[in-house]
């Protein structure tokens, strides 16, 4: 014991044994340092590729989107045409129908003609309506996206490179189920109920 006393006095009073020790702390404090950096850069690498991944999906879902919103908005444009050209129809001939002295069997005849028209028009709005209800589901759809994409970045302006990896699969995840429900909106796969409101959504 009195050897080993008189060692650790040696090295507590030497100035060589005292530079030596303070040159492994200051190795192992850069080591330390350098892992650090590592760590950081690393981290830094996976939040960068992690943004440009959230906003290329987000983009490319969003223009896909559009690109499916524009082709019901024009389908909905023309079934409104064809309704109001058909109500147009079916008013002038009720009303030469009313106004005009033709025989009995003319007017009939044109009673027939205001018959299926009107079944055409009530066709046709019904149609329009239908349209409609899957346009309300389209935005519900982007609505729900823009919620996600919301979260999804605060999550990753938060740094927490753990949850990073889960939370971006999960978003993806999404945007391929509304993006699938939406082609299915688009191709009239899906039979929306009659007393769907964009409200009760």
């Amino acid at each position: 014991m009195q050897e080993q006393d008189k060692f650790i006095d040696f090295v507590q009073n030497s100035g060589k044994a005292i530079a030596y020790l303070e040159h492994i702390e200051n190795q192992e404090l850069r080591k330390t340092v350098s892992e650090y950096e590592e760590v950081k850069q690393r981290n830094e690498k996976i939040l960068s590729e992690s943004w440009l991944e959230f906003n290329s999906s987000t983009s490319a879902y969003f223009e896909q989107y559009r690109r499916k919103k524009k082709m019901l908005f024009e389908e909905i444009k023309r079934a409104r045409q064809d309704s109001y050209y058909s109500r147009k129809r079916l008013k002038s001939i009720l009303y030469d129908i009313a106004h005009n002295n033709d025989f009995f069997i003319v007017k009939m005849f044109k009673l027939v003609v205001a018959l299926f028209i009107a079944v055409e028009s009530q066709s046709l709005e019904n149609e329009v309506k239908k349209l409609q209800k899957k346009n309300q589901e389209i935005k519900l759809q982007a609505k729900l996206i823009m919620s996600n994409s919301q979260s999804v970045g605060e999550q990753l302006r938060s740094g927490d490179i753990d949850m990073i990896e889960q939370v971006l699969k999960e978003y993806e995840n999404q945007l391929l189920k509304s993006i699938e429900k939406i082609n299915e909106i688009n191709a009239g796969k899906i039979k929306l109920p009659d007393n769907y409101t964009e409200q009760e959504r």
